[in-house]
């Protein structure tokens, strides 16, 4: 019961963020650009495979068959864009 309440709580994080950045790609492709992390070539593939793959993993992590395999990624975002 409680897992499933932080499944579902996560994956709506995830869903909410993915959709915000998705709504204003360009606005999210300039604060990419701002971190002066990645060289200019890779930051509009960065910036438009970012949300799809946060909401890709949010999405999944709805479902019990693929909630494995999103948590391994929602982990790996979250470890990219926090590092």
């Amino acid at each position: 019961m409680v897992a499933n309440v932080v499944m579902a709580t996560l994956a709506i994080v995830f869903i909410v963020g993915a959709s915000q950045k998705l709504r204003d790609l360009m606005s999210f492709e300039v604060a990419v650009e701002a971190y002066e992390l990645l060289p200019l070539a890779l930051v509009k593939p960065v910036a438009i495979s970012l949300p799809v793959i946060e909401l890709g993993a949010g999405i999944a992590l709805l479902f019990g068959s693929t909630q494995t395999i999103a948590i391994s990624v929602a982990a790996a975002l979250l470890l990219v864009v926090t590092a």
